[in-house]
């Protein structure tokens, strides 16, 4: 009998430290994504497929720390939900983001660190240039860690990332049961959704110099002022 009830136990954790719950990355409040190349702004382009987007939870108690750039995003506590999204294709849309089949999406491991009856979480949404990797997050993440590089770092290429839901401070946001028709929306003007649009940058996917590469450049710099003041 003990090792009924501890097995039921421990399933019961499994079922809340899992949890699960039914989300929407489409954009129905129509903020805008804009894309800098370099030179110059604009809403993202309408042909369909050009920019992916990814929701990232945050899986430790507590509110998330604050994204100082693109490698605070590759940290283990920032988690793949495996809810992706694509670019509208036109209309009053355009510029916004599409669910992967404009409707619904079951998030796995959705508010794993909140009691069973409090499935809430904060969460970011990344995006990317197709050109950069399909609907892979850890393609993206080999690239801003170096350990690849970026596949596009033309003026096409771009990634970005929204603001933290509630900007870390508006609360978790909660999901829909699983099986809901409809998902909570990730995009929202409430207080505890992600509430403005955001930027895709081609500059967040340079290269930066190696450290040993700019400690060259400084001694080839000095060398040459040396020489030059010799040769007076």
């Amino acid at each position: 009998m003990k090792k009924i009830i501890t097995a039921v136990a421990v399933c019961g954790m499994y079922a809340t430290v899992f949890a699960q719950g039914v989300v929407s990355i489409n954009d129905t409040a129509n903020f805008k994504i804009t894309v800098n190349n370099g030179t110059s702004s604009a809403n993202m382009g309408t042909v369909a497929n050009t920019y992916i987007f990814d929701v990232l939870e945050w899986n430790v108690a507590g509110t998330p720390t604050a994204i100082t750039g693109a490698s605070s995003l590759t940290s283990a506590n920032w988690i793949d939900t495996g809810v992706y999204g694509s670019n509208a294709t036109g209309g009053s849309r355009s510029g916004s983001v599409l669910g992967a089949t404009g409707s619904s999406t079951s998030a796995g491991f959705w508010g794993q660190t909140t009691a069973s009856s409090a499935v809430g979480a904060y969460y970011v949404i990344v995006g990317w240039s197709a050109t950069e990797a399909g609907q892979s997050w850890s393609t993206i993440v080999s690239a801003i860690n170096g350990t690849t590089a970026w596949a596009d770092s033309s003026s096409t290429g771009s990634f970005g990332w929204s603001i933290i839901n509630g900007n870390g401070t508006g609360g978790v946001l909660n999901p829909a049961t699983t099986g809901s028709a409809a998902g909570t929306a990730l995009f929202a003007s409430a207080a505890n959704a992600v509430n403005a649009g955001f930027v895709l940058a081609n500059s967040n996917v340079q290269a930066a110099p190696e450290p040993g590469t700019m400690a060259l450049a400084a001694l080839g710099g000095a060398s040459l002022l040396l020489f030059r003041r010799r040769n007076k």
